[in-house]
């Protein structure tokens, strides 16, 4: 039986983050009490800020969020860095080294040193250098001196790069940190652990979490769905697959691989009707597209008694459009279904086609066969003597139908002979020696 196959890949996407220094007092500065921050826009006004702070992102966490105190030569030093580093190329080259020489200093220590490793991860992180982002990301929570809302943010991106790096068990223990000390319920923070898990083939617990995660949420993200989708499938639950999959198609009626998950998700569950129901509303409004699309229909009904002829006319229609390749299976199929629909001369054609285009003798074999039971004796012999020279994967089956053909002919020795060629091979030596003791045959 054809399965389909639910091919959904969950790639976790690092989140954006705005990196403006947080910045409480400048102690330094002799522009009575305004830093040139503020004049360039990097501060909010008195009013937003207030308000920010009122609506931090992290607002049930254990940890203390720190007060942070800078020099007016330090703000200018990490705004500097900060705008070298969304620059261009070069601009970032001479951010990344300008980041270099300030963690090399021992007196860099505290936000400055957190705050700049973290530029100094984006900067790897826009390079492609995961690994030295993962350093960076350390060194900045290592230095436990941003505020807690880029601290959390810091270590959310470092759970996310480990995860996209194939380091999934080690993500979700930064992610599992991430949890327990900003205690977090954002649930787009918490589908990241579940992709992680997904990725891990931690299948029942990604399964328990992205569920709560879709009935605690009013209007839950397709992609939460999708993955739950993918999940149902792993757990051996289709029909629950089915379920997520026709919410996501009423939300998205056009969306051909939704719905041929769909059909794919009922015939694991043994629903083939169901599947074929699917499918043919999908031909109906001509979404049936390509090769793949019109093997899964005519495979299906292939597999449910009485369809030959539903069969027949799913494989014409899509030769005719041009859409189902031109095969041995798709050949073969037709044939068989022709003949079980008692329709000889159409499945004798389609053989032949099969024939022609067939790199050994199989589909010939089966020509040679229905031939042989239509009483056509001399193109039975001819036929299974073309199956022989193209080559067979078990030749003794067609010596065998050699030998009742030169039977039914009436030539003995000729039947003797091949039935004595159909005793050198293991699938047929024991019918056929069994045959050459009762005719007394040596």
């Amino acid at each position: 039986m054809m399965r389909f196959v639910v091919l959904m890949l969950f790639t976790v996407t690092l989140l954006a983050t705005s990196w403006a220094p947080a910045v409480a007092q400048d102690t330094d500065s002799s522009q009575s009490g305004r830093s040139k921050y503020e004049d360039r826009g990097v501060r909010k006004n008195k009013s937003q800020d207030k308000e920010e702070k009122a609506q931090p992102l992290f607002p049930l966490a254990t940890r203390e969020d720190p007060t942070i105190r800078l020099s007016s030569r330090d703000q200018r030093k990490i705004q500097k860095l900060l705008d070298l580093s969304q620059g261009e190329s070069e601009q970032q080259a001479e951010a990344q080294a300008m980041g270099e020489d300030m963690l090399a200093n021992p007196k860099v220590t505290g936000y400055t040193r957190a705050f700049v490793s973290r530029v100094m991860a984006d900067i790897r992180l826009e390079q492609d250098d995961v690994q030295g982002a993962i350093h960076y990301l350390q060194t900045a929570l290592d230095a436990d001196a941003l505020s807690n809302d880029q601290h959390f943010q810091t270590m959310l991106v470092l759970a996310q790069t480990l995860i996209n790096e194939d380091r999934a068990e080690e993500g979700i223990v930064v992610f599992d940190r991430l949890i327990a000390e900003s205690k977090t319920d954002n649930p787009d923070y918490l589908i990241i652990k579940a992709n992680a898990l997904y990725q891990l083939e931690r299948y029942p617990e990604a399964l328990e979490l992205a569920k709560q995660l879709v009935a605690a949420s009013p209007e839950p993200k397709p992609s939460w769905q999708r993955l739950l989708v993918a999940l149902y499938a792993q757990t051996e639950q289709p029909l629950e697959a089915a379920k997520v999959l026709k919410t996501l198609i009423a939300a998205d009626p056009t969306d051909k691989a939704l719905r041929t998950n769909l059909a794919g998700m009922y015939q694991e569950a043994g629903d083939n009707d169901a599947a074929v129901a699917v499918l043919n509303e999908m031909r109906a409004q001509g979404l049936l597209t390509t090769d793949r699309d019109y093997r899964a229909l005519y495979s299906l009904y292939a597999n449910i008694e009485g369809h030959d002829a539903d069969v027949i006319a799913v494989i014409n229609e899509g030769l005719e459009k041009g859409i189902l390749e031109e095969n041995v299976q798709v050949y073969t199929v037709l044939a068989q279904s022709h003949y079980f629909s008692d329709q000889i001369p159409q499945a004798i054609e389609a053989y032949k086609k099969a024939s022609e285009i067939a790199s050994d003798g199989a589909p010939t074999l089966n020509l040679a066969r229905i031939y042989a039971t239509e009483g056509r004796m001399a193109e039975a012999k001819a036929t299974a003597n073309e199956a022989l020279a193209k080559g067979l994967p078990a030749p003794g089956h067609a010596w065998v139908l050699l030998g009742q053909v030169e039977h039914n002919l009436g030539n003995r020795a000729a039947t003797a002979a091949a039935m004595k060629e159909a005793a050198k091979y293991p699938e047929t030596k024991a019918n056929a020696e069994e045959w050459l003791r009762k005719n007394k045959v040596r």
